[in-house]
């Protein structure tokens, strides 16, 4: 006598095998991750290392925010303050570079590891220009949504990048 309960355990087992060996079944899952590292990847590679700001509307949603640490959003879309930030960022380092060393993805969130350079030649966050060269690494996390950000965080050490400008 064949165990019904056995054989529908296993019969679920092989179906679920087969299903998930067949062209394509987890290649959605692949193609949506890499698609969303691409989204985030073209934050830095066009956004600031090209400075083109116009980009800024293809790669992100309209309630875009960009959180500090302790959750509060620093800038947005809606307000115009992220390309404010972003325009003083380039007038204070007009040779910004990030270089993108490792990026992760889980689901819709994107983690990119970079290594920052520049040199203040301009006014940045109050602070004259020094012609000081800095670099500094930083850590971003995205949330992509249907192709877009959605939200971002990042952790960097601020006062070792201000005291690369002061020489400290």
């Amino acid at each position: 006598m064949i165990n019904r309960r056995l054989f529908s355990r296993h019969f679920r087992l092989v179906a679920l095998l087969i299903i998930m060996s067949l062209p394509g079944f987890c290649q959605s899952n692949t193609d949506q991750l890499e698609a969303n590292k691409e989204t985030a990847r073209s934050y830095l590679n066009v956004v600031v290392n090209k400075q083109d700001l116009g980009f800024m509307s293809r790669i992100f949603s309209p309630d875009f925010a960009y959180h500090n640490t302790d959750g509060s959003v620093e800038h947005n879309i809606a307000d115009g303050s992220l390309a404010a930030f972003l325009r003083e960022l380039f007038t204070g380092f007009p040779d910004i570079h990030y270089t993108i060393v490792n990026t992760i993805a889980e689901g819709d969130m994107v983690s990119l590891y970079c290594v920052a350079t520049g040199t203040q030649k301009g006014s940045f966050l109050g602070n004259p220009a020094t012609n000081k060269k800095v670099a500094f690494k930083e850590m971003f996390l995205y949330r992509v949504t249907n192709g877009k950000l959605t939200e971002a965080w990042n952790v960097v050490d601020r006062k070792e990048v201000f005291d690369q400008i002061s020489g400290k």
